[in-house]
């Protein structure tokens, strides 16, 4: 229905736009409408310049042909391509707006920061406020209370830590009193080194390219002398100043160019080269698809005097604007805005990846008070402080290498435009452009993928909080999900939910899919260390199916379900990389299954299959059955140790088989009961030493002063791993053995 509007509005403009049916004095009015509203300067003589002209005028247009009064089908026809041509022209409004968004984001994010001063001024506000009105008052209390333990200590006779003690608070006030004041300088100062290393990239960008100064005399001569008065060193940073401006101005100029101006030239005239000489006499015809627009490529301009009306053509050389070539402006149009539009995003990404940075230190650097209070408690070590600070050192430093890499980037996108590429043909350009973009749009990845390695590598350094990738939503996702699981109340052990909530059967990614999002499914290096120790200093082990459900187990009995499941899910799927439990050998009879079922039976049936009597009775009902009861009378007749196989005198006790088989009988015969029993006990007493090991390492530890504490790595458990056990167990067999 839409389109049979769309091709009806068009026929009748079709028939309103015969030249035929122009009156003079109409046509005369037109004419002097333009004269009296002409086109802006950078419209009439654009140089490929962001923002000489506006948007508007950059319109896909359709010359359609002469159709006759009652050509009907050629009504159609037209309809049916001022229709697709309007549908194209939109399309290429989305477009516009993309790239300019892009363009817009990327002048802010690369200049703009640095010039917020009032944000700065109100970050100073912040700290002022938090300095006077929290601070002081609860860093006097947290003081006493400190002074109150180091006297406490003296009488103990502990007089080191005591002064030890006393020293650090010292100096953490007098770091937080320097810290609030010179804080804002620091975030403003951030944001100008950001912008000055990437400025130092970009200065000099498309240096050979000369603008010619268009401005009136009387403003050139009073510049001229301003600059006469300035001193030397203030003509320095004036001159630096403007190259860095004027840089910033080129990369947005180069990326509408490439991205925009040159596109819209082909789609419109069919070449660049033919664009640059028509594009300026077609806009001082109007904009938006004006009829006058149309007129001028059929020949009716003032500066064209040959009137063309030959079927479905405009003048010669303007064929990409008629019937013949639409095929061909789809083709071109579509191919290049999807390839800019990959590049644009590209660049959105790393222009929104440098604010992240830049934002994300001010916030760290406004909430510092918290682990300043933090750390002047008595029992507190300094280790929280000092990670807060290297995150917002680590943060700054992000929004600096990001900027540096995308004018790198940008850098390189100018000189890999410079190659030529086109090797002719109807299609060489169009090969060209995605060539080029194309090669850009991996470039853009490839340093990604080096920012991503190198600042995992720096975020482990300084235990950063923020991996790649991540934000708002992926934490936010991550809370709630983690509530979520909270909130499924207490789980006992061997039930299907628990078993999703340990993460034991199928691991974290899985539980995740169904419960928090896939996006939370890659944990720091940080993360996964410190879920592990939780689990491990609490005596369980977080690499086994086993450990992780006694570890859901016992935290849903303390209510505290909605923890556990947070830190489970932060552990290696099991399946893929996690260290695995050993398995236990199975106990395989030798004999046939068909001889095998028939032991069973007998069992159940109340006949002893060891038994010659016993098995002569069963024949007597079961005549069919001889074949496999003289295999079993052989079987018996082994040596037990030949009964079975599966297992030797060093491997882990078997699992114990189903009652009433014929493995049932070897197992117990060979005593293999016992051997579980030694194995359970040599665990636990393994698991029991490792714990006074690490309670007496405990102590050791906080036997130290605060200053070696400070930096000295703290004990952690070591859950014995399933290669220790087996080794334990086996030592304890052979001792047994022995005696």
């Amino acid at each position: 229905m839409t389109l049979l509007l769309l091709c009806s509005s068009s026929i009748s403009l079709a028939a309103d736009r015969d030249p035929n049916k122009l009156p003079g004095a109409e046509e005369q009015k037109k004419r002097i409408d333009l004269h009296n509203n002409p086109a802006p300067t950078g419209c009439q003589v654009p140089i490929g310049k962001f923002e000489e002209c506006p948007s508007s005028y950059f319109k896909l247009d359709y010359v359609g042909k002469d159709v006759g009064t009652f050509d009907v089908e050629g009504y159609m026809e037209e309809g049916i391509n001022e229709a697709f041509t309007f549908i194209m022209d939109l399309l290429w409004s989305l477009y516009t707006l993309i790239v300019y968004t892009v363009i817009y984001f990327y002048k802010f994010f690369s200049v703009g920061l640095s010039k917020v001063v009032t944000f700065a001024d109100s970050a100073k506000k912040v700290l002022d406020k938090s300095e006077t009105y929290l601070w002081i008052p609860i860093s006097a209390w947290l003081f006493t209370i400190s002074f109150i333990v180091v006297v406490y200590r003296f009488f103990q006779g502990r007089k080191t830590e005591g002064y030890m003690l006393l020293l650090r608070n010292v100096a953490i006030i007098a770091f937080a009193s320097v810290f609030l004041q010179f804080m804002p300088t620091v975030i403003k100062t951030s944001a100008n080194m950001a912008e000055t290393l990437s400025n130092s990239v970009l200065v000099g960008f498309m240096s050979d390219d000369k603008t010619e100064d268009t401005r009136p005399d009387n403003e050139k001569m009073r510049d001229y002398q301003r600059w006469n008065k300035l001193s030397a060193e203030e003509k320095v940073k004036e001159e630096k100043k403007e190259a860095e401006e004027t840089s910033i101005d080129r990369v947005a100029d180069f990326l509408w160019t490439q991205l925009y101006f040159k596109p819209y030239l082909v789609l419109e005239f069919g070449s660049v080269e033919n664009g640059q000489k028509n594009i300026g006499p077609l806009f001082t015809y109007g904009k938006d698809n004006s009829e006058d627009r149309k007129d001028w490529f059929r020949g009716k301009g003032d500066n064209n005097t040959e009137k063309v009306t030959d079927k479905g053509k405009a003048q010669p050389g303007f064929e990409m604007v008629t019937e013949s070539h639409m095929g061909k402006r789809f083709s071109y149009g579509t191919v290049t805005s999807l390839v800019s539009i990959v590049l644009c995003i590209m660049l959105f990404w790393y222009c929104v990846q440098s604010a992240k940075y830049y934002y994300y230190g001010v916030a760290l650097s406004m909430f510092a008070i918290i682990p300043l209070m933090k750390a002047m408690w008595y029992n507190r070590n300094l280790s929280e402080l000092t990670g807060w600070i290297l995150k917002i050192g680590f943060a700054f430093f992000m929004r600096v290498i990001m900027s540096l890499l995308l004018a790198v980037c940008l850098l390189l996108f100018k000189i890999m435009s410079d190659v030529k590429i086109d090797s002719g043909g109807d299609y060489g350009w169009l090969m060209d452009f995605v060539i080029k973009n194309v090669l850009t749009v991996i470039l853009f990845y490839s340093l990604y993928l080096v920012m991503k390695e190198s600042k995992q590598q720096l975020g482990e350094l300084v235990g950063s909080t923020v991996p790649v990738g991540s934000g708002f939503t992926k934490k936010a996702g991550g809370f709630i999900a983690n509530k979520l699981a909270g909130g499924l109340g207490k789980l006992k052990k061997g039930t299907h939910q628990a078993g999703r909530l340990a993460v034991a059967a199928t691991g974290k990614k899985a539980w995740l899919r169904e419960n928090g999002g896939i996006s939370n499914a890659i944990a720091t290096a940080q993360q996964i260390k410190k879920a592990e120790n939780d689990l491990t200093e609490m005596g369980f082990d977080p690499y086994t199916e086993q450990g992780r459900l006694d570890y859901q187990n016992h935290m849903n009995e303390q209510d505290a379900g909605h923890e556990a499941a947070a830190t489970l899910a932060k552990l290696p799927y099991l399946q893929k990389g996690a260290k695995k439990a050993e398995t236990r050998p199975q106990l395989q009879a030798n004999m046939s299954s068909n001889a095998s079922a028939i032991y069973k039976h007998m069992k159940d049936k109340g006949y002893n299959p060891h038994d010659p009597k016993s098995r002569e009775k069963y024949l007597q009902k079961n005549p069919n059955n001889t074949n496999y009861v003289e295999e079993i009378a052989k079987w018996t007749d082994l040596p037990v140790e030949q009964r079975v196989s599966g297992v030797n005198a060093n491997s882990l006790p078997p699992s114990r088989p189903e009652s009433g088989t014929p493995e049932a009988s070897v197992y117990y015969q060979m005593k293999m009961d016992q051997d579980q029993a030694l194995y359970d006990r040599t665990a636990d007493q393994l698991i029991q030493t490792r714990k006074r090991e690490y309670s007496d390492q405990k102590q050791a530890h906080q036997a130290q002063s605060i200053l070696k504490r400070t930096f000295a790595k703290k004990p952690q458990y070591q859950h014995p791993g399933q290669e220790d056990i087996t080794q334990a167990y086996l030592k304890a067999k052979h001792a047994r053995n022995d005696i």
